[in-house]
């Protein structure tokens, strides 16, 4: 999506997109945790992020933008469920962690060679994500979340203060550096998209 964004819009915009992906992509994991960590619940959470990865393919064809945020929401709850049962199955350890996230590179590298290709090449993804949705839902077990209750909850006033100062400070750091890199992506970035 992004690269296709990239491709048939003003690089403003496409850094623009790719700094809101980015924000909530990897800033939305926090909450998600958060949230897991509440419900407890893998199967809710994972088929959140379906739900989420299959509606941001369709909103791609109602509104690029739309598309690209409810993606970003969607990367957050892959990322964060897929990494809970990674460690949960595999009674915390970290090896299979990596072969989970591993993968990403590969994602990147044909979303990025796929971006000129019709739009209606979503489709396919999209339709595999279904049928493999269909199949593991059907099966009746899930890993058991094995959630440790902390003593005090897990963030304060002060560690609330302390995320939002970060996130401010973050999107104003990515907005210079967003507006001082536009030659930068112009010039050698852009000709490779």
């Amino acid at each position: 999506m992004l690269a296709t964004f990239t491709l048939n819009n003003e690089p403003k915009q496409a850094m623009f997109m790719l700094i809101v992906y980015a924000i909530l992509g990897f800033g939305g994991q926090l909450l998600v945790g958060m949230w897991l960590n509440s419900s407890r619940s893998f199967k809710t959470s994972s088929q959140a992020s379906l739900l989420l990865l299959v509606l941001s393919s369709l909103a791609w064809f109602i509104n690029p933008y739309a598309g690209i945020v409810v993606a970003g929401l969607s990367s957050a709850f892959v990322h964060v469920t897929g990494g809970a049962v990674c460690l949960e199955a595999n009674n915390n350890k970290v090896g299979p962690l990596g072969l989970f996230t591993a993968p990403g590179v590969l994602g990147l590298a044909l979303g990025s060679a796929a971006a000129s290709l019709s739009a209606y090449w979503l489709l396919v993804p999209v339709a595999a994500v279904i049928v493999i949705a269909c199949f593991l839902f059907r099966q009746k077990t899930t890993p058991v979340f094995q959630a440790v209750q902390p003593s005090k909850p897990l963030l304060d006033s002060h560690d609330w203060c302390s995320v939002c100062l970060v996130c401010a400070w973050a999107s104003a750091a990515m907005a210079i550096i967003a507006k001082a890199n536009m030659v930068f992506f112009k010039i050698i970035i852009l000709p490779f998209l």
